[in-house]
């Protein structure tokens, strides 16, 4: 073999051998990074499986939360209509206690009107009654005052001047 030959293979040996050094390079690297990758994946995956735990806990605490306040807005609406017929029904009884207090008052001051009209005619009764007893009594001392006249033409004075003494006079003057 010549020298050129020697080289040629010496060459080859060295470019096989850097193909194989730049394939174990190439492959370790690629090993490295895809177990580096593996691992990063695992990581990643676990990383993710954490958020996404801690996602599902807090949508599942949420729900718990959401359905604890629709219960509470259940009862709150349930508490609501509750109040709302007891609101209704103490109008209901209020407007009732309002009408009976009402026809009650009406009652009173029909009453207390009808009494008034009852006093105001016996008022006029007795004004008339007081009237007439005026003119009565009016005639009673022109009636008086006339007898005693007579009687002093007669002489015959009464003691008193009432009715009764006034006809005995008079009486004693006719029998003379």
């Amino acid at each position: 073999m010549s020298s050129f030959d020697s080289s040629a293979d010496d060459h080859k040996d060295v470019e096989i051998q850097g193909q194989s050094v730049d394939f174990d390079y190439r492959h370790n690297i690629g090993a490295t990074s895809i177990s580096k990758n593996v691992k990063g994946s695992e990581n990643l995956i676990h990383s993710q499986d954490e958020e996404t735990m801690e996602l599902y806990s807090r949508a599942r605490a949420q729900e718990k939360e959401i359905l604890y306040l629709r219960e509470r807005i259940a009862l709150a609406s349930v508490k609501e209509s509750q109040l709302l017929s007891e609101k209704y029904t103490l109008e209901r009884k209020f407007a009732e206690l309002r009408m009976a207090l009402d026809e009650k008052q009406s009652e009173v001051i029909t009453s207390a009107s009808n009494e008034l009209a009852r006093r105001k005619g016996d008022l006029e009764v007795n004004l008339n009654l007081v009237n007439e007893l005026k003119v009565v009594e009016n005639e009673k001392l022109i009636f008086m005052s006339s007898m005693l006249e007579i009687l002093g033409e007669y002489g015959a004075w009464p003691h008193v001047t009432n009715a009764s003494a006034l006809s005995n006079s008079i009486k004693s003057c006719l029998n003379f």
